[in-house]
């Protein structure tokens, strides 16, 4: 993804997507009533901000393009049209698959029960979901991680010295990430009906200023064009407009 539309421009793609379809689906589903309401309406206004900046952010794409070519060097302008298209064209459909996560919260009221009746504070209860959400998601990525280390022999880089390093950092990565997901089950809890539309807005907005307060530490915008950068921040802009619109609803 670095080298196709990278870092900050993916995450931006991704957790838009994920605010776009992860926020309204379930009002659409569950609370179809409240769509014409003060809730509602300043929803669809969020994730409609949300998605007019996925296109800022993707317009910017086309831009990128002119840096990957300088950076490839042997690929013609073709090419890295292609691959900036295919790297837009991922991160897009990770964005969407990836809504699926908050559809295990929708649907998990018979788990949340049942960790309750076993003694589990209400609070708590949606921790069971994710037991059963990313057992899945850790599956699929085992194996075809495993995959891609046995195709390009690549395993022998675990015993490597920086290994240790590597792998404690992965550790705190995974760590910290899941207390942000337990802290996003209690979020919902606590907004009860729209706990799934609003809070999934909400825990997107650090996560999109995160990924691209990385994008600018690797220097990933070092060499790209004016034209690049205003179309990525006025995407970005839009962005975190629409899921301050989305916070904003919490409140109706």
């Amino acid at each position: 993804m670095r080298k196709t539309s990278g870092l900050a421009l993916g995450t931006a793609i991704v957790l838009g997507m994920n605010n776009a379809l992860g926020s309204l689906l379930p009002l659409v589903l569950f609370h179809g009533e409240q769509l014409i309401g003060r809730t509602g309406l300043t929803l669809i206004t969020g994730v409609t901000l949300m998605v007019t900046g996925v296109a800022l952010c993707s317009w910017a794409g086309s831009i990128k393009k002119e840096v990957l070519a300088e950076e490839a060097g042997n690929l013609s302008s073709t090419d890295s049209k292609m691959r900036v298209r295919k790297g837009v064209l991922l991160a897009i459909l990770s964005g969407a698959f990836g809504t699926m996560f908050n559809f295990a919260v929708v649907y998990g009221d018979r788990l949340r029960s049942l960790a309750e009746r076993a003694g589990a504070r209400p609070v708590n209860t949606n921790n069971v979901v994710w037991c059963v959400s990313l057992m899945g998601g850790f599956i699929v990525n085992s194996a075809y991680c495993g995959y891609l280390l046995t195709r390009n022999r690549n395993w022998s880089l675990f015993t490597a010295r920086s290994s240790v390093r590597n792998s404690i950092l992965s550790i705190v990565m995974g760590g910290t990430w899941m207390g942000g997901v337990a802290i996003y089950g209690m979020t919902v809890s606590n907004l009860e009906r729209f706990g799934p539309s609003i809070g999934w807005a909400l825990i997107q907005r650090t996560a999109i200023m995160a990924g691209n307060a990385m994008g600018l530490i690797t220097g990933e915008r070092r060499n790209t064009t004016n034209r690049f950068r205003c179309r990525m921040i006025s995407g970005l802009l839009t962005l975190l407009g629409g899921i301050a619109t989305v916070a904003l609803s919490a409140l109706g």
